[in-house]
């Protein structure tokens, strides 16, 4: 905003990591609106667009894109009427480029712990898949507003956030490749209410440490509007990804079915722990 108040025509943000690649931005739509065009570049292209600058070389923007303020989007709601109180599996549906790691890894686990709660128990189940995570998890939002059960009728609640199921990646000069070294272990918070139980399912697991007692600090995503509206017994899973909002956050290397296997199978120990 400063370049805006002091005359820029638009404003380039170059975006640093790992991959070199560009790094696509969430947006919190009710902090500001920017006056003038915004675009993102890439890492690799920072030193030259730097230098650019420096010079006073002329440049042309080209932005195709635009705001679409009559735009839509859906949450994706399934329930299952059962006996006590309701189990709540939640997880973000919308992502960027092919986001196969930090998306599509949750939802992998979300619909296989449907079909398998939906099956084999007679628990009130609820599933909740979110549009709008890019802005300010809007659909998550939504939802506590319009059709989330009270707190004193939720069993559990286990939020399948980003990251959820990626295997360990090394990257050379902006490459992804299978690695033999263990990367980052998947983080899980939970309420002190529901900590044992986490504790009990994610532990044993490979690629799990210990569970953190949710704060405000570490309640992030979705995660944070639930934990603020005060659900007792709330556990949110995810992770670490070199890839996260790249185009290189492919399926072909950021997962394996052996992987989301031993995710699926601490979220659903950790959602039976509520008999």
């Amino acid at each position: 905003m400063q370049a805006a108040r002091a005359g820029a025509a638009a404003v380039v943000v170059v975006t640093d990591g790992p991959t070199g690649g560009v790094i696509a931005l969430n947006a919190v739509p009710s902090r500001f609106t920017w006056p003038i065009p915004v675009v993102i570049a890439a890492g690799e292209d920072g030193d030259r667009l730097s230098a650019a600058a420096a010079a006073g070389e002329a440049a042309t923007l080209v932005s195709t894109g635009v705001a679409g303020p009559a735009a839509t989007a859906t949450n994706v709601v399934a329930r299952r009427r059962g006996a006590g109180k309701t189990l709540v599996v939640s997880t973000p549906m919308s992502g960027w480029f092919h986001c196969a790691g930090e998306r599509a890894t949750g939802i992998a686990v979300f619909l296989a712990l449907a079909h398998e709660l939906a099956h084999g128990t007679d628990a009130d189940l609820l599933f909740v898949a979110f549009s709008g995570h890019e802005l300010d998890e809007m659909g998550g939002g939504f939802f506590l507003k319009h059709g989330a059960p009270t707190p004193d009728r939720v069993r559990a609640w286990l939020h399948v956030g980003a990251n959820a199921a990626m295997q360990p990646l090394a990257l050379d000069r902006g490459a992804a490749r299978p690695s033999s070294v263990p990367g980052p272990e998947r983080r899980i918070t939970t309420t002190s209410a529901a900590l044992a139980a986490a504790q009990r399912a994610f532990v044993p697991q490979a690629g799990f440490g210990a569970p953190s007692l949710m704060n405000d600090a570490n309640a992030y995503g979705e995660l944070s509007i639930f934990y603020e509206a005060g659900y007792r017994t709330l556990a949110g899973i995810g992770g670490a990804n070199p890839l996260f909002h790249t185009r290189l956050d492919r399926a072909d290397i950021s997962t394996t079915p052996a992987i989301l296997e031993t995710v699926r199978s601490a979220c659903s120990d950790f959602l039976r722990g509520f008999p």
